[in-house]
């Protein structure tokens, strides 16, 4: 997902300018050993949402309930977020639905 976010922003193709975003960012204890990390649900939604990639509810109605089960339950994997957008992918319902 960064890497299709980042090929977008150097073709100037993204749909909105990149702002600076911190909730998906994991708070650690000052004590932690690592001190930086990321909620990956939350990072790779941002990412798409950045790129126009996260479907709608509605965007997925149109695809049948199953798949609307399936976009609301399940994690946020790669596949999920190449149902509509620039990387759009014929395959990705059968993955989902599979």
């Amino acid at each position: 997902m960064q890497a299709q976010l980042w090929i977008l922003n150097l073709h100037q193709k993204l749909p909105v300018p990149l702002k600076h975003e911190d909730h998906y960012k994991l708070r650690p204890s000052p004590g932690a050993r690592i001190q930086y990390g990321v909620d990956h649900e939350t990072y790779v939604y941002q990412l798409a949402l950045d790129m126009g990639s996260a479907p709608s509810f509605t965007e997925m109605l149109e695809l049948g309930w199953k798949m609307v089960a399936c976009w609301a339950l399940s994690a946020n994997i790669n596949v999920k977020f190449r149902l509509v957008g620039p990387w759009k992918w014929s395959g990705a319902k059968r993955v989902m639905e599979g």
